[in-house]
């Protein structure tokens, strides 16, 4: 399959999947055409788009404390008119699993709900984490929270933050809660932007 026609077929996935995932009891509001365009708010997804270098902490649950490692690479790009940021993923295995680890994501602003929508799934399973979430400015941070399917079967909720360090630096975190109720950090990533060739 094209890239081109995947990531359309993605973005469907995703429209989709969004679309039922706490609003269908509503009616859609009618759309503006400046609601139809990319805005202020796709400005902010800019300081992740490129090429970077990523380092993956994983914890598999609770009651790990050295979490397993992995590095790799991601490339970051606009998709359909600026409005979605896709991102690829390639990395080293991380421990129990001998394949590479893949991922692939799609983010963006929703106008007419006024807020981030996010999906993102990896060849560890066959789950999708499907988030919503709020910029803020003072902290150069969305907050998202949502839905993942865990590889035993069992949905969980969870929260996580995208952070600009600055623009050659940014940084993933994702929250679960352990049996106990409490929460514990499930992925921890740092993105370092790649050297650009002279």
């Amino acid at each position: 399959m094209k890239r081109g026609t995947k990531i359309l077929a993605f973005a469907a996935v995703l429209a989709i999947m969004l679309a039922g995932s706490g609003r269908a009891q509503d009616p859609a509001p009618a759309q503006t055409e400046e609601s139809r365009m990319p805005g202020p708010q796709h400005k902010i997804l800019a300081a992740f788009e490129g090429n970077w270098n990523n380092t993956v902490l994983f914890w598999p649950d609770a009651s790990v404390t050295e979490p397993y490692q992995s590095k790799g690479k991601n490339t970051n790009y606009w998709v359909l008119g600026g409005r979605f940021l896709y991102q690829e993923s390639r990395g080293a295995p991380i421990q129990g699993n001998e394949d590479k680890l893949e991922s692939i994501g799609i983010t963006g602003y929703d106008s007419a709900a006024a807020a981030y929508v996010s999906t993102r799934m990896d060849n560890r399973g066959t789950g999708m984490k499907i988030s919503t979430g709020t910029y803020d400015a003072t902290r150069r941070t969305i907050y998202e929270t949502g839905t993942i399917n865990l590889p035993e079967g069992k949905k969980a909720d969870f929260r996580a933050e995208w952070h600009s360090v600055d623009s050659d630096r940014y940084t993933y975190e994702l929250f679960l809660k352990g049996p106990d109720g409490k929460e514990y950090p499930s992925l921890q990533i740092v993105y370092d932007k790649q050297p650009v060739n002279p």
